[in-house]
């Protein structure tokens, strides 16, 4: 590796110049998901941060990019000015791309040289994910240059690995989930012609009409009455077709829906890259809930990913809950991470943040042994491993 020289990226006019250098190191790193390339970044800092400082911390050599890590300004707890990535409950466009290619030790200690020399007195990093490599390398290197730092999880991520054959992956699922999938669907066939899709749309009147029509079946659900779904938001329903035409034109776009007659019962608006299906945004008719068409779609879905073997991982891009878990998923820790890279005011700031999570974490573990069942000394139980479906 030749010298390394540090710069950034302090505008959107800047990130779109350097895209190619930008998706270039996308393509050769090991993050997947698409939304994280130069265009759809600079969407979503145009649509949620338009007037928040921007700075992309870049590692290069004399040939290419090695590492970039994109920050835009923001409040750690509403009070301290902190450089934050760019994410949010409707898109993820920041991660940490490093060419998976070198070793990182290097690289990441001097992205958190250039740190210490940013404005923000901290960074307040969310939707981090632990257990890559890339995010070890940096807590690593955290640890190497003295910066104070702080991990919390948010939550545990579930992806279904396409590695084998559908019936030996249906003979993973729990019999009363294949049973209920199967009672579902002969149930719905009794009411009509039933459809499912998957597909990579192309043209921008056909992904338009689409999400037209998905979204209006999302906000008739409870996202609608809450006030949350896409069409209740001034805005959202054009920046994610502007999104969707972004990923149609690079062939990443991958949609699934579920029809009865025609009229979309469940949908799913997902992206697709590097072996690994992204389902970004899902929905279901709720006049329809008694048939589980939410369900039905993943079923169809996984099917038709086993069948084909063009991805090898469905990822649920979100939290196990009941209904993932009887799809038998891995998972993946998504979470907070705060480092302070020099100053006091952000060091201070960081031992706070986990000070105050050993608190909650003491109090949850004390709340969950209150309700804890009473169990015989004499009953042979078993607990689940951390993290495992229930």
């Amino acid at each position: 590796m030749s010298e390394l020289r540090c710069f950034s990226l302090t505008s959107v006019e800047q990130l779109r110049d350097a895209a190619p250098a930008w998706d270039d190191l996308w393509w050769r790193s090991a993050t997947a998901l698409p939304t994280v390339q130069a265009e759809l970044l600079a969407q979503w800092i145009e649509r949620f941060k338009p007037r928040a400082r921007f700075c992309t911390l870049v590692v290069a050599d004399a040939q290419r990019w090695l590492a970039a890590l994109p920050l835009v300004g923001g409040r750690a707890g509403g009070l301290i000015s902190a450089g934050e990535l760019p994410d949010n409950e409707w898109a993820t466009c920041g991660d940490l791309l490093v060419d998976a290619s070198i070793e990182p030790n290097v690289v990441m200690e001097r992205l958190l040289e250039v740190a210490g020399r940013l404005p923000w007195p901290l960074l307040w990093l969310g939707g981090v994910m632990p257990e890559t490599s890339r995010w070890r390398a940096m807590m690593r290197a955290c640890r190497r240059v003295g910066a104070s730092w702080c991990y919390h999880e948010w939550f545990r991520a579930a992806r279904v690995e396409i590695d084998a054959s559908w019936d030996d992956y249906q003979r993973r699922l729990p019999k009363n989930h294949r049973q209920a999938m199967n009672r579902c669907l002969r149930r719905l066939r009794c009411e009509g012609d039933v459809q499912f899709e998957m597909t990579a749309p192309s043209d921008p009147v056909e992904i338009e009409r689409w999400l037209d029509e998905a979204f209006h079946m999302e906000n008739r659900g409870w996202k609608g009455m809450q006030g949350t779904s896409v069409l209740r938001r001034p805005g959202m329903a054009s920046y994610f077709a502007a999104q969707a035409e972004q990923l149609a034109r690079w062939g990443q776009l991958r949609t699934a829906s579920l029809r009865l007659d025609g009229r979309l019962l469940a949908f799913v608006y997902g992206c697709s890259a590097k072996g690994v299906y992204f389902t970004h945004k899902i929905g279901y008719d709720p006049a329809m809930a008694a048939f589980s068409p939410g369900q039905l779609l993943f079923h169809a879905m996984l099917e038709r990913l086993h069948e084909e073997r063009t991805v090898r991982t469905l990822d649920f891009f979100g939290p196990i809950n009941q209904a993932l878990s009887r799809w038998r998923p891995e998972s993946y820790g998504v979470g907070r991470l705060a480092i302070a890279p020099r100053r006091l005011l952000g060091r201070l700031a960081v031992l706070g943040y986990r000070r105050s999570w050993q608190r909650v974490g003491r109090w949850k573990e004390l709340v969950s042994k209150l309700h804890e069942p009473a169990v015989s000394p004499s009953e042979d139980t078993v607990p689940e491993p951390a993290g495992a479906p229930g």
